[in-house]
């Protein structure tokens, strides 16, 4: 998953400092997406949908900001879901600044 998110957040001009990485056993159902972005939010990120996240594609991208006190922090969020016989999603952080 780093590579991906890595190669993802490169496509953009973007380095990744850091990565993190979150397993949805069920996919990405619209209840998922709302219950991680609510997530997101309520640690104190602005969130923006750049990529529609698609069923079709398995595939979305939002962007995260939030300030700490004097310090800017921005993710690059990749939803990401795969169907190997089981559907399942994976949500990537990938820390920018």
């Amino acid at each position: 998953m780093d590579q991906v998110i890595r190669y993802v957040a490169a496509k953009v001009g973007e380095v990744c400092f850091l990565t993190e990485h979150h397993r949805f056993s069920s996919g990405f159902s619209y209840l998922n997406q709302i219950q991680a972005r609510g997530a997101l939010e309520s640690q104190g990120w602005t969130v923006e949908e750049v990529v529609p996240f698609s069923s079709s594609k398995g595939v979305g991208v939002w962007y995260a900001v939030r300030n700490k006190g004097w310090k800017r922090e921005e993710v690059l969020v990749l939803l990401l879901e795969v169907s190997e016989g089981v559907r399942e999603g994976y949500l990537s952080l990938c820390q920018t600044r």
